[in-house]
């Protein structure tokens, strides 16, 4: 069962390819999609919830947040945005093949992750903040590790 205030992305499935946009769900019912959210990567709308439940929590009550980004598994679909390829040139991608793309998704992994940290440093209480990450990009992407 989920916890009060916690969100879960894609209980149907974690990402759509076939319908770009968002499955995000806050406990049992779907959020609602709008010209706002359409187009809009969904690992960016998950970060987005989390940084709202965590600034909505009582502040006087521990609040645990498990926070599953699947960014680099679930591709741009309308393309990277300039930041995270500026970001992904500076770390030596140059772009225009699979592995630049994973590092722009990398790059944009850190600012949300970054966003959700700041969100509960805001709330001045003391933080266990653990990240846990998996072995990246699927392999026969064209950007696997292997």
């Amino acid at each position: 069962e989920w916890l009060e205030g916690s969100i879960a992305l894609g209980r149907r499935r974690a990402f759509a390819l076939e319908a770009p946009g968002h499955d995000l769900w806050r406990n049992d019912a779907p959020l609602d999609r709008s010209p706002a959210t359409d187009g809009v990567h969904s690992a960016e709308l998950f970060a987005n919830e989390a940084r709202t439940v965590v600034g909505a929590a009582d502040g006087e009550r521990p609040l645990y947040l498990y926070y599953a980004a699947q960014t680099p598994h679930a591709h741009f679909v309308d393309g990277t945005p300039q930041r995270h390829v500026a970001a992904a040139r500076r770390m030596g991608f140059d772009g225009g093949d699979a592995r630049s793309d994973v590092a722009a998704l990398v790059a944009a992994l850190d600012e949300q992750v970054g966003a959700v940290f700041e969100a509960f440093e805001a709330r001045k209480r003391p933080l266990v903040f653990w990240f846990l990450g998996d072995n990246g990009p699927e392999a026969g992407t064209g950007a696997s590790a292997f």
